[in-house]
């Protein structure tokens, strides 16, 4: 399971990283729910990324939030809830992708944690972004964004954005022209991380 990020990040082998992630359910206890709903989260992005069938990545993601729910992890489960998210948008299901994109920032935005903040900040981003929100606050937590960023915090990796949403980041941009894009970043990479996570909360 591990080694299955390797081929994902380093050269983006889809093939070689769904190929390790098969080997790794086969191999694993069954009882080892946590491990398996990993997996499942793990081949159903492969899924995706792949080109495969939404349909079996969209039950590979659900069986992954139920076991997480089960078990009571609450970051799992909403990042679990995001990437479904991505793929109902895929699917041209923008209303459900908005619903679950706002319960797992509302989830992520609870711990003190960086890593936990920056991806919030991120999926917000792309809600503000892409499904029909506001570009003023897009440019602004996308600058809280990059600053989590450039400190050491967590996002999503950058090609499974694109890959999912597209550049939300030049949409935003287009939509407010540079001044008013630059001016937004600016007050957002400003924030403290405090001041983030109420921003966030704003929703």
């Amino acid at each position: 399971f591990d080694l299955s990020f390797v081929p994902m990040v380093i050269g983006q082998d889809f093939e070689r990283q769904g190929h390790l992630l098969e080997d790794a359910m086969a191999e694993a206890d069954p009882e080892d729910r946590a491990l398996v709903a990993q997996l499942l989260t793990g081949l159903a992005l492969n899924r995706m990324l792949r080109g495969g069938d939404p349909a079996d990545a969209r039950d590979a993601i659900e069986q992954a939030i139920a076991i997480h729910r089960e078990l009571g992890d609450r970051v799992l489960t909403a990042e679990n809830i995001m990437s479904k998210a991505g793929m109902q948008f895929l699917a041209g299901d923008a209303d459900a992708s908005r619903e679950g994109m706002l319960e797992a920032v509302a989830i992520l935005a609870e711990p003190d944690s960086a890593t936990l903040l920056g991806m919030a900040v991120a999926s917000l981003a792309l809600f503000e972004s892409t499904l029909g929100g506001d570009p003023v606050r897009a440019a602004r937590l996308i600058g809280a964004r990059n600053r989590l960023r450039d400190e050491g915090g967590g996002t999503p990796p950058a090609f499974i954005l694109a890959e999912f949403f597209g550049d939300f980041e030049g949409n935003v941009r287009a939509a407010l022209g540079n001044k008013a894009f630059e001016r937004g970043h600016a007050e957002g990479y400003a924030m403290t991380m405090d001041q983030t996570r109420a921003y966030v909360r704003e929703i």
